[in-house]
């Protein structure tokens, strides 16, 4: 291990989850209200606050005394100067996707096109952490200074926590790889046979003063295990689950004062890390691949997977558009000029993890103002929550398509058949409104972002997820004309029918001239009622029969029009001297 400090350190959590009764399989108008539902629950206890303005976003770190905030309180024209980069970074159609239009010069105040597709709620209450874990064998505690709690709450049920941390001081290497890949486990994912801690996961976990109620239970206890095989699902550790009250964690049926959420993805939440150190230069391949995968620590001069995989690590996994060991820029003099800095900023991307690593230097890598610290925590993290939000959609359009398929398997088609058309709806707003494979005009935003996606795999997954819908379309595109084809089969058998029924009642000589005949005088003709009533019983039981037999009868009038239909010269016999012998007794 080397032994490099790392001067400032980063992370930012997404955490993809979908709010159970806010699904894409429920109808629009029905969404809308239960939304305005979830969010008096939500901001009932006062923790939680609706953020009216996406792009003024609220920042917890205003008291909290973290040391390397250049700007601890931005006064209102840098802050002006902030938001104004940002949003001119992303394209007219990804800025009104992040921000809404104005509604300054829109007349209808429910124009669903000047309203952003997110809804942002931020938590102010806790604004410091502390956790331990182990690196090499030693506990070792870190301070966390929390830089933002944020939900974003997007449409068809899918949602993002987000919480952003970085370190009240500077850390060794090894600490900052084991943190990367702890601090983001939701759940243990196995237990260490040696000493029966959760693999991977850190020891303990403290917002503020809080102390799980139970326990931290990062051990092996029965609590993991007893739910996971009882619920076919994993329980997400106390400290996660305690950022989310009043939530509930798992699925639960619809309620106005409860809603259960439910993870979209696997143990590990999608991050991004922000590391400055003295010089990268001091960074092996070995670390690099560390930092980039975010697997932990280990020795700088091994690395931690085979070196055929690795083959093209730089190509696939890094961004070097601004990174160039070569230059010797810790070297001379004038190092301190940011022009001759730039080439040391090296990017690194897996899809589920995106880490910027530079130069501890104020004129650019660590300007929170203009230079590559506001990019990661504004450009940059607006690339990360439309990458992973885009992922968690399609995944949730993909689970939705599944569990309204098992609804047609259970034989329920008429469930089948209302929730599809409220999937492709939703589908078809996602995939044209806030679906991007481009969100920037800047080359290398392009780069990075298409590493991203690429990464992910959000692309080919929506392709895949379009194919099934299709499908669903034409299934039902095919049982629509089903349903049309018996229908008009069965007034073609019903006209058919109808005409043979009155041809015999006129043959059997009923007296239609004496019904005929029937004026206003009704008492004088009260003896012809039985008459009609005996008609009209025949009438409608006939109709009845003929709609409950429609279909057998249908294919029995093809068989006596079809020629090669078996046995069908019998049948018309047979017919025929039925006919004669009813015309025989009248």
């Amino acid at each position: 291990m080397t032994d490099v400090q790392i001067k400032q350190f980063r992370q930012i959590l997404f955490w993809p989850l979908e709010i159970e009764n806010l699904s894409a399989r429920v109808n629009l108008q029905e969404t809308e209200r239960r939304t305005k539902e979830f969010e008096t629950l939500f901001t009932k206890e006062g923790k939680w606050k609706r953020v009216d303005d996406l792009l003024s976003r609220t920042d917890n770190t205003a008291n909290a005394g973290n040391q390397y905030l250049i700007y601890p309180q931005h006064p209102t024209d840098v802050d002006q100067e902030t938001e104004y980069a940002e949003l001119m970074f992303f394209l007219p159609i990804v800025r009104r996707f992040l921000y809404g239009s104005s509604t300054a010069n829109i007349k209808n105040v429910g124009n669903t096109l000047s309203q952003p597709a997110m809804r942002l709620y931020s938590r102010q209450d806790i604004k410091k952490a502390s956790v331990s874990l182990m690196v090499d064998s030693f506990h070792c505690s870190i301070n966390l200074v929390i830089h933002r709690i944020h939900f974003y709450l997007f449409d068809h049920g899918a949602a993002l926590l987000v919480v952003e941390v970085s370190t009240t001081s500077p850390i060794p290497l090894a600490y900052a790889e084991e943190f990367l890949d702890r601090f983001r486990h939701v759940y243990p994912p196995f237990w260490e046979t040696r000493n029966r801690e959760a693999g991977h996961c850190l020891q303990r976990v403290r917002w503020n003063n809080y102390v799980n109620a139970k326990g931290t239970h990062f051990g092996c206890t029965r609590h993991f295990r007893e739910h996971a095989l009882k619920n076919k699902s994993p329980l997400p550790f106390e400290h996660w689950q305690y950022l989310l009250q009043p939530l509930v964690h798992g699925p639960i049926d619809y309620q106005p004062d409860r809603f259960g959420y439910k993870l979209i993805d696997g143990e590990r939440m999608p991050f991004m890390a922000y590391l400055a150190v003295e010089d990268p230069r001091q960074l092996t391949r070995a670390d690099f691949v560390r930092i980039c995968f975010a697997n932990g620590g280990g020795k700088s001069t091994q690395l931690p997977f085979a070196e055929d995989f690795l083959k093209s690590f730089e190509k696939d996994y890094c961004h070097d558009r601004y990174w160039d060991p070569k230059m010797g820029y810790a070297d001379y003099p004038f190092h301190a000029n940011p022009v001759n800095n730039w080439m040391t900023t090296r990017i690194l991307c897996c899809g589920n993890g995106f880490v910027m690593v530079g130069k501890d230097e104020p004129n650019f890598f660590t300007d929170e103002r203009n230079g590559a610290l506001a990019q990661f925590r504004h450009h940059y993290f607006q690339m990360g929550l439309i990458a992973h939000y885009n992922k968690a959609a399609v995944l949730l359009f993909s689970n939705a398509l599944a569990e309204a398929t098992v609804g047609l398997n259970s034989g329920d088609s008429e469930q089948y058949q209302t929730e599809i058309p409220t999937i492709l709806q939703r589908l078809l707003t996602f995939s044209h409104r806030y679906c991007f494979s481009e969100v920037s005009g800047q080359e290398h935003a392009h780069g990075i972002y298409s590493l991203w996606i690429r990464h992910l795999n959000t692309l080919s997954l929506l392709e895949q997820v379009k194919q099934r819908a299709q499908e669903a379309n034409e299934f039902l595109s095919q049982l629509e004309r089903h349903s049309q084809t018996t229908t008009t089969a069965r007034l073609m058998v019903m006209a058919a029918f109808g005409l043979a029924a009155g041809l015999i009642g006129s043959y059997l000589a009923v007296d239609w001239s004496r019904i005929q005949g029937l004026d206003s005088d009704i008492p004088e003709h009260l003896e012809e009622v039985p008459i009609i009533g005996y008609v009209v019983v025949l009438v409608v039981l006939g109709l009845l029969f003929v709609v409950a037999k429609s279909e057998w009868l249908a294919k029995l009038l093809d068989g006596l029009a079809d020629p090669n239909f078996k046995s069908t010269r019998w049948i018309k016999q047979k017919v025929w001297w039925l006919f004669a012998t009813i015309k025989a007794k009248f």
